[in-house]
């Protein structure tokens, strides 16, 4: 927020947030906002606009995670330690994430 000059903030995320994170945001101008707030703001959108954000939010690929550090799509890999997501540019990015045992 300082790099771009933004005076106060809003940050969204599913879960809730630590006690750390509670004091922080506040003195920081940072509004936190959890999985049941959002959920909330969702519910009270227009059906049209709730249809439209449906359709964005699952439009292409959404099973196949994005680097956290580049934001390039990753790949399944499977490796010395098992399976796991690696990013698509690697070596210059060598981000991984683990991946989960799908049951079928």
């Amino acid at each position: 927020m300082a790099s771009e000059g933004v005076d106060k903030g809003f940050f969204m995320a599913p879960g809730r947030y630590t006690e750390e994170a509670r004091a922080f945001a506040p003195a920081n101008r940072i509004t936190l906002l959890d999985g049941h707030q959002l959920l909330a703001m969702l519910q009270r959108l227009p059906a049209e606009v709730s249809r439209n954000l449906l359709v964005a939010a699952t439009a292409g690929d959404w099973t196949t995670p994005s680097c956290p550090s580049c934001g390039k799509r990753m790949v399944a890999r499977d490796g010395a330690r098992g399976a796991h997501w690696g990013c698509v540019t690697f070596p210059k990015c060598r981000q991984t994430l683990g991946m989960r045992e799908w049951k079928t």
